[in-house]
């Protein structure tokens, strides 16, 4: 077989081989050259990796104080669809559809919701989480001093620092 083969239609790479527009082919190896010796085609139904959403908790806001967190996703295929599908977020606080949690929360408490991903693969697959933001009254110094992570087992606790 030569070491170069061209057809109409066909592309030839670097290496030799051959590319068709063919889906199937069976190969042979000759001096370093492929050639196809018969063609075929099939359709596959490969789906994306399952979708999922990439975050276990949201970071705490304080009143009155700008709040912007990101949310993402993996797997699927982008790009992503962000909503709210159950409870609601904080007063002032708003999700874009690119995943962003973003506004100045007007009032303390603990909110609790369900966020949904969508991606953009035919037929569509959707995630859901469930998460909570907790809104602080107060400074970031006060915030901290009322509730922060131990370091060792990542449970919140009281400090019993004074003012």
């Amino acid at each position: 077989m030569p070491r170069h083969v061209s057809q109409p239609g066909h592309k030839l790479c670097p290496h030799g081989a051959l590319l068709l527009p063919i889906l199937v082919a069976v190969i042979v190896a000759s001096a370093g050259c492929a050639g196809v010796i018969g063609r075929g085609s099939v359709t596959t139904n490969a789906q994306p990796p399952a979708l999922a959403i990439a975050i276990g908790s949201l970071p705490s806001g304080i009143v009155q104080n700008a709040y912007s967190q990101s949310m993402s996703a993996t797997g699927g295929t982008a790009p992503y669809n962000w909503s709210l599908s159950a409870g609601s977020l904080p007063v002032g606080l708003t999700l874009g559809s690119s995943g962003q949690i973003s506004g100045t929360p007007t009032s303390a408490g603990t909110s609790a919701f369900t966020v949904k991903v969508t991606d953009s693969s035919a037929p569509a697959q959707s995630a859901t989480a469930s998460l909570s933001i907790n809104q602080f009254a107060g400074s970031a110094d006060q915030q901290y001093r009322e509730c922060h992570p131990d370091g060792f087992s990542g449970q919140c606790v009281r400090d019993r620092l004074q003012n």
